[in-house]
């Protein structure tokens, strides 16, 4: 019983460490993608103002 138990354990415990490793990914690519965002929010502005003249 107890080994079953310890088996179950192991696999929760792996489990945690792949949803840690995903979400470590997850906010490097939002970290990504807001900054991608702030750039082509700025070219916009550029493109804008290159408009208006």
């Amino acid at each position: 019983m107890e080994e079953i138990l310890k088996g179950q354990d192991d696999r929760i415990k792996d489990q945690i460490n792949k949803f840690k490793e995903q979400d470590d990914r997850l906010k490097e690519q939002d970290d990504r993608l807001k900054e991608q965002d702030k750039v082509i929010r700025e070219l916009m502005k550029k493109i804008e103002q290159l408009e208006n003249k």
